[in-house]
């Protein structure tokens, strides 16, 4: 995971007065005051599980007063990937008891089925091995997993410190 970037009152690196002016303005066209999302994504709308997800996540950051429009929809890919994740980890068990309960009445051909059967089952659970991958990265990435939450109080006591040195200093 790349080091994150510090704001210009946080750096302890000396920077020349254009150098600072120069990373100042950058921070300002990309750091600008970001709102709280207004809605659901239409993605999160149409999947109830989905949505309970969005609902259930969205309380939990709304404390912690972490999200902001840009990481909605960030969000809103996270709560389809665990609805994804969901469904395979219904359907893949479903199929493997209806293939357990004929696999003694088939014959040669049926048991070379049961084999396609077996390997699209296979291939459905290395799917939903990737999900939760992907699923990982994104809880970090937005502060849902706990590497992710002591990052970010890492990150809010360093400003806070920033702060008090601003006070020290009188800048």
């Amino acid at each position: 995971m790349p080091t994150p970037t510090k704001r210009t009152d946080q750096m302890t690196k000396h920077l020349t007065k254009a150098e600072r002016e120069k990373r100042e303005a950058a921070e300002q066209t990309t750091m600008k005051a970001r709102g709280k999302p207004r809605r659901v994504p239409a993605i999160v709308k149409a999947d109830k599980t989905a949505a309970s997800y969005w609902e259930h996540i969205w309380k939990g950051m709304e404390e912690l007063e972490i999200l902001d429009t840009v990481d909605q929809y960030a969000l809103a890919s996270l709560c389809s990937l665990l609805s994804m994740r969901d469904k395979l980890a219904e359907v893949v068990p479903e199929l493997m008891i209806r293939i357990s309960e004929h696999a003694t009445d088939l014959d040669a051909d049926g048991l070379m089925a049961m084999a396609d059967v077996l390997g699209s089952c296979n291939a459905l659970s290395l799917k939903r091995l990737k999900i939760e991958a992907q699923c990982l990265q994104l809880e970090d990435k937005l502060g849902l997993t706990p590497s992710g939450r002591s990052r970010l109080a890492v990150h809010k006591q360093e400003a806070e410190a920033a702060d008090k040195d601003d006070d020290l200093f009188g800048a």
